[in-house]
């Protein structure tokens, strides 16, 4: 049986060399219980462990996010890599031989992507050995306080001009669809030219070390932008990309990081690292993603965000502020002198300038405190009141310790009593809460959708309990519910494995393929009726929002009824 182009035989030998709590261990610090392993979850913040490692069935579950897997889906998870990569890596990891893929697809997508690594990396090379033969460039770099060793470490390098690097690579073998897919080249009237000609090479890694992409620097001042990267690509994604993670997975091999630095540029990271501060990324660019923050989660509790002290670099740390805290991150904010970019602060002050910096680094909540003061006149009481009011939505998710200490705090930069400033509190807090779709209802709907379909393609024989193609929601799932109606149509036994052939999103292939309930083989079919009721309640909820709104929307006094008479009848099956 092939899934995805491998043998399910070598896939399971893979998984069994990979001991699954060697491999989370590596993550996430776990203690033993019985025959489990248990750890905080890497994927959302929790205070108490519920992320569960079942050595003896090799997967993982979490009971907080629900999420779960086996050690090859574990890996796609942390690394926020795909289904090959992860193959790749857990195979290098026990030295195992990766075999050829025997699927005409995969394998052709494969050999795309290793060809476009291939490019990167001669590229990579090339721009490299051109900067350490061009002075100009190299006294640039040390004018920059950027060593021999760096250059080195990180492979900067220099695009000579605009044409070099299609000749070097046409020589090497690649074609020019190549060049056009791995970002490297641009065209024009059907030539191609270098998209970074004439700049300071920056090579962007992934988080192994690969060569994904470039990103350019001018070096004389231009109305060219000062930055530029190479064009998403099928193995770059920007959002999905922090520069010099790569680095922090080397460190973190050696001795444990605890907190994460964020900085904004290429320049910022590589001068921080050679000052010595090895736990930096760049975020590339200036908006954090909720990708890039899920990475950070994987890996660290503690991150410290540091922009640049532009205007633009300030207003950008607040976008990123409630990203980063959304996932579960405990933020402190570096404030950086005006209009210094971090490593401007490692040439005038040093590495000890910088880490004093951190030292005073303000938590979140006081930092949009601060930076709302700004905003308001503090010498009339208008702008404290107005200032006041604002200040106390900002503490609006804190719980009342917090709050407490915080509003002090706002009281002393107001001038508000705080027994006023209390009260407002309170009373914000007797507001009746907007009511908002549980997250937990959501899951508990999509972990029920993934068993009816792992028991439908696995023919269980309590699988028989019939539902509707529109109760489901992800594209993936509607997928497979063709395949399985298709199979009946044809009188074809179903298979779990192949749904990695539907074209539907591997990780939440990988998600039903591995769903495992904690229950006993003899409570499974009550769980699967249990899965049902589950499903077909969310989908009547879906049905009663809908016609609420319709309702909401009409003035026709008999439809409204009608409408309602829909609703109730409904609210019944739900009841039921």
């Amino acid at each position: 049986m092939q899934i995805k182009g491998f043998s399910s035989e070598w896939l399971e030998e893979l998984k069994q060399r990979n001991d699954i709590y060697d491999v989370v261990s590596k993550y996430v610090a776990m203690n033993r219980k019985g025959a489990r392993y248990w750890g905080r979850c890497p994927f959302h913040h929790e205070k108490t462990p519920s992320f569960t490692v079942y050595p003896e069935r090799g997967s993982f579950h979490c009971y907080g996010c629900h999420e779960s897997g086996d050690v090859i889906s574990f890996i796609m998870k942390i690394e926020n890599i795909d289904f090959y990569d992860s193959i790749s890596y857990l195979a290098n990891n026990v030295g195992m031989q990766v075999p050829e893929l025997r699927d005409v697809d995969a394998k052709n997508s494969r050999e795309d992507k290793e060809k476009l690594m291939a490019l990167l990396r001669d590229a990579a090379r090339y721009y490299h050995s051109i900067l350490l033969k061009t002075p100009k460039s190299m006294e640039y770099l040390k004018k920059r306080g950027i060593k021999q060793d760096t250059i080195v470490k990180f492979g900067l390098g220099q695009s000579p001009n605009f044409s070099e690097i299609i000749a070097t690579l046409r020589s090497k073998g690649f074609t020019d669809k190549q060049m056009l897919d791995s970002g490297v080249a641009s065209e024009k009237n059907g030539d191609l030219y270098d998209s970074l000609g004439g700049r300071l090479i920056i090579p962007i890694f992934n988080s192994f070390g690969n060569v994904i992409a470039f990103g350019g620097r001018v070096m004389e001042k231009t109305d060219f932008a000062k930055y530029k990267n190479t064009r998403e690509t099928a193995i770059f994604i920007k959002n999905k990309t922090l520069y010099g993670l790569n680095f922090v997975n080397k460190v973190r091999q050696q001795q444990k990081i605890t907190d994460l630095i964020i900085v904004e540029g290429y320049m910022d990271t590589i001068a921080l690292v050679q000052a010595g501060v090895q736990n930096v990324v760049a975020s590339m660019g200036t908006s954090l993603t909720e990708q890039q923050a899920k990475i950070m989660k994987s890996q660290v509790d503690n991150v410290y965000i540091c922009y640049d002290g532009d205007a633009a670099g300030q207003a950008s740390t607040l976008r990123g502020l409630d990203i980063l805290k959304a996932k579960g991150l405990n933020v402190r904010v570096i404030s950086m002198p005006e209009g210094l970019d971090p490593d401007e602060v490692i040439i005038k002050s040093g590495v000890e300038g910088f880490l004093k910096l951190k030292e005073e680094a303000l938590p979140l909540i006081e930092y949009k405190l601060v930076k709302l003061k700004a905003e308001f006149d503090f010498s009339n009481p208008d702008g404290r009141s107005s200032y006041a009011k604002r200040a106390l939505a900002v503490l609006a998710d804190l719980d009342e310790v917090e709050k407490s200490a915080y509003v002090d705090y706002i009281a002393k930069l107001s001038g508000i009593d705080k027994a006023d400033l209390t009260k407002a509190v309170d009373t914000k807090a007797k507001e009746p809460a907007k009511e908002e779709k549980s997250d937990n209802r959501n899951s508990a709907y999509l972990n029920a959708c993934r068993f009816i379909l792992l028991s439908k393609l696995s023919s269980k024989a309590y699988a028989k309990n019939e539902f509707q193609r529109d109760m489901l929601t992800d594209s993936t799932h509607i997928k497979i519910y063709d395949y399985l109606v298709n199979c009946e149509r044809e009188n074809i036994p179903p298979h779990p494995s192949m749904i990695y052939e539907l074209e539907g999103d591997e990780r939440e292939c990988a998600e039903i393929i591995n769903c495992c309930p904690n229950i006993g083989k003899e409570q499974e079919s009550k769980y699967y009726e249990d899965c049902i009721k589950t499903m077909r309640k969310e989908y009547y909820i879906t049905l009663i929002a809908e016609l609420t709104e319709e309702m909401n929307a009409t003035k026709d006094c008999e439809k409204q009824l009608e409408i309602l008479k829909e609703i109730s009848e409904l609210n019944q099956l739900i009841r039921r």
